[in-house]
């Protein structure tokens, strides 16, 4: 190996010594370093001699002299490549026959990187600069990417020897679509979403969650590692065996380790029914953060672990403005309001019915059971009608909807969805629709609060004039 610092007009061998570096071994990479003058890293290999030993070096002075830096690399595992970091100094990868290693400590030590790269030989390595990645060539195997590699430079200043250590989620862009299924023949899209690291060095032993929150310090969805997105405790099925490994969606890993967690940058959902309740044109989905800076806080139970905030930006390729997102997103979080609205009816229609059945179901006398039935058989009657408005009670799995038509709700989370495929503002027509069904709603639901209102006062007295008992059992 040689070296040129007049521009090319006279050469330096500056080849490692024969004690340090067999003669004839093929010279693979050679690295200069982004931070200092004189200091670039080498690859070589001899594997095609039968000397299967990883030869990697360094220099600060331009070669005149070398230190071999292969500890914790094994010794039958040759290298073909090994880069510096262009922006953490100190921090080296390098690329074997078997996979990847890495080091916090400018090649001191060297520490196993594979995670779940497949057992290969890498032949390059590059730092994609402006989205921090790892793009890793192999032979054989396709290209990998490992996507932001920037939670390292925090492992690398010792931050996560703390007891937890949230990492600073890297900008995501606001995009359509998902991360897609996974093929055999085409490669995997990185996770549609801002994703969120922490580690943590023993299990939470109370409740964690990750509260994303906007600048003004407004929640905007919080999740659970002991309850879902509804708010709701996680229960372990007794049924069927639960891979504890596995975490369920909308809910956040709490492992002693390093855990992942990707917000798909949703608001909360509209309120859902209880019960069945077949969605055809919508699903009260969230809507979508508007592009921005956010924060997310780690914490247990109500002790604050980490806070970082982040970055959601505009897809590159879009043409939309900043009031047409703003549009859209209010536009929609209004819509869902409704659709929450016409929910919570639906809940109260059949929390309401289910007690009235009870108390008439449970009495024995005849002629008191007959007075009951004829006081509730019009509130009945009148409720399944409203909620035969807000929903369709016939449907009870998603082909039904060919024969009865969707009502209100449906109709009204239909026109959310079709109102954030896109990022554009919603249309003229949009509103114009929003406010026809939102007026038969608010009819709707007019009629179920002069139930709650009159009707239901009534046969609460009704009951309580009745003295019936609260527990009824069979003689």
């Amino acid at each position: 190996m040689h070296i040129s610092r007049d521009g090319g007009k006279s050469w330096q061998n500056i080849t490692p010594p024969k004690n340090q570096l067999p003669e004839w071994s093929m010279m693979s990479i050679i690295h200069p370093s982004n931070h200092k003058n004189g200091t670039a890293y080498l690859a070589a290999n001899n594997y095609m001699f039968g000397d299967k030993a990883p030869y990697l070096f360094k220099t600060n002075d331009f070669g005149k002299t070398w230190t071999k830096i292969v500890t914790g690399i094994p010794a039958d595992e040759y290298c073909r490549v090994i880069r510096a970091d262009p922006k953490k100094e100190g921090l080296l990868f390098a690329g074997t026959e078997r996979g990847i290693y890495v080091s916090f400590d400018d090649g001191a030590v060297w520490r196993k990187l594979n995670n779940n790269l497949p057992i290969t030989s890498v032949r390059d390595l590059q730092i994609q600069k402006r989205d921090n990645d790892l793009v890793i060539a192999t032979h054989g195997r396709s290209f990998w990417i490992m996507d932001d590699i920037t939670p390292l430079y925090d492992i690398m200043d010792a931050k996560t020897k703390e007891s937890a250590h949230l990492f600073k989620p890297k900008a995501a862009y606001r995009v359509q679509g998902g991360q897609g299924r996974e093929r055999l023949d085409a490669g995997t899209n990185a996770p549609n979403g801002v994703i969120v690291r922490y580690f943590l060095k023993k299990k939470a032993e109370k409740e964690l969650k990750l509260v994303f929150l906007t600048m003004a310090n407004d929640t905007i969805i919080t999740y659970s590692s002991t309850k879902d997105k509804k708010g709701k405790p996680i229960t372990i099925s007794k049924d069927f065996y639960e891979d504890s490994k596995i975490v369920r969606p909308g809910t956040i890993p709490n492992n002693p380790e390093l855990n992942t967690f990707v917000w798909d940058m949703r608001y909360a959902d509209a309120t859902a029914v209880e019960g069945t309740n077949v969605m055809w044109a919508g699903d009260g989905v969230g809507a979508k953060a508007i592009p921005g800076t956010y924060k997310v806080v780690l914490m247990e139970d109500k002790t604050v672990l980490g806070e970082q905030t982040f970055e959601i930006l505009k897809d590159p390729r879009k043409k939309e403005t900043d009031a047409d997102y703003k549009e859209a997103f209010d536009f929609i979080q209004k819509v869902n309001k409704s659709v929450s609205e016409a929910h919570k009816g639906i809940n109260q229609i059949r929390k309401m019915r289910t007690q009235i059945n009870g108390y008439v179901d449970g009495i024995k006398d005849t002629t008191m059971a007959s007075k009951f039935k004829k006081e509730a058989k019009p509130i009945n009657t009148e409720l399944d009608e409203i909620e035969a408005q807000l929903m369709q009670p016939k449907a009870k799995a998603p082909q039904d909807v060919l024969a009865f038509p969707i009502m209100l709700n449906d109709k009204i989370a239909g026109l959310a969805s079709e109102v954030a495929e896109s990022d554009t503002k919603p249309t003229k027509v949009s509103y114009t629709i929003y406010d026809d069904l939102k007026a038969k709603l608010d009819v709707q639901l007019a009629k179920l609060k002069t139930i709650i209102d009159t009707k239901v006062p009534a046969f609460n007295k009704m009951v309580s004039d009745e003295k019936i008992p609260a527990i009824i059992l069979d003689k």
